[in-house]
């Protein structure tokens, strides 16, 4: 927002800041619409509903840790037990 306040150009502002054009352009049309804390902050995105309950995803946590250090040689990621 600073940088767009001193006449930097979106494209300027893409290199400077390493976002994208998109970005830039929903930062300043969110700054228009409402205030800067608007501006900054984003709304909650709609998605896909979770697949794994809080419980499921806790039980696969805990069984991939049981499995994984006996599976992977020390320092890789190998998740095909050797025989």
């Amino acid at each position: 927002m600073l940088a767009a306040d001193a006449g930097c150009s979106d494209e300027e502002i893409v290199r400077t800041v390493a976002v994208s054009g998109s970005t830039v352009y929903r930062t300043k049309r969110r700054f228009v619409q409402g205030n800067l804390e608007r501006a900054l902050s984003e709304e909650p995105r709609p998605g896909a509903e979770r697949k794994l309950t809080g419980k499921e995803e806790a039980l696969l946590v805990a069984r991939l840790a049981q499995i994984l250090p006996k599976a992977a040689p020390a320092g890789r990621w190998n998740f095909w037990p050797t025989p």
